[in-house]
């Protein structure tokens, strides 16, 4: 609406007006719907501008949010806030049993040693080397084939959840620890600073968050610390 573009543009100043004039605006609740009357909504609104991803709000540790997710029935799932540094939040249920088990069954055949990235010539796509070391030594499938009927199931899933269209998503990427076996502390992006020069993270090749399922359960062990 005028009334949130002009708040954002007196929020964000004179380099903000340009932007903010010229770009589509979403408002979204504190659970990521989509609010269409700003006057009769609840609570703190966040207003999306442009390509600007929304994520849930972090400052309310335990706050839950009731998400609806495309299942036979409708159903809904609780999304509770468990940190604000890093922003985390834990979902129950997202996947049924048979869900689980399909997505174990398909990728199998597809395990292969997991590897690291080794930073190549910034200048040349496809230089960066993957190593096979003690950081990490868990087994890994890339789930290429997007359209097996499992693989859009989840996918249209994590759409609804994130409010961010697949179409920016890596692959879904399957790990399997065995005893004793880990991924040592790293961060799921690449710091732009490092990356600087290359064209693929100034275009937007980074990763902005993770969705991440487990899929079994075991009596010790498992655990991923933030």
């Amino acid at each position: 609406s005028a009334k949130v573009r002009e708040a954002l543009k007196k929020e964000g100043g004179a380099k903000a007006q340009g932007i903010v004039d010229g770009a589509e605006i979403v408002v979204r609740a504190r659970n990521g719907d989509e609010v269409k009357d700003a006057a009769s909504a609840p609570d703190k609104l966040f207003a999306i501008v442009g390509l600007e991803s929304y994520f849930f709000p972090a400052d309310r540790i335990g706050e839950e949010f009731k998400v609806t997710i495309p299942t036979d029935d409708g159903r809904e799932v609780t999304a509770e806030v468990v940190s604000n540094t890093p922003r985390l939040v834990r979902i129950k249920g997202f996947l049924a049993p048979e869900e689980c088990d399909a997505i174990i069954q398909e990728s199998k055949p597809l395990m292969k040693r997991s590897t690291t990235t080794r930073m190549g010539d910034q200048r040349q796509f496809g230089s960066d080397q993957q190593l096979v070391n003690d950081v990490r030594t868990s087994s890994t499938a890339w789930m290429m084939n997007r359209s097996l009927p499992i693989i859009k199931r989840i996918d249209s899933k994590v759409e609804e959840l994130a409010k961010v269209s697949m179409s920016w998503a890596e692959n879904m990427q399957v790990l399997h620890y065995g005893h004793q076996q880990h991924y040592h502390v790293h961060h799921d992006y690449f710091d732009p600073e490092v990356y600087r020069d290359d064209e693929r993270w100034g275009s937007g090749h980074n990763r902005i968050f993770t969705v991440f399922f487990y899929l079994t359960s075991v009596e010790e062990g498992g655990e991923t610390i933030f």
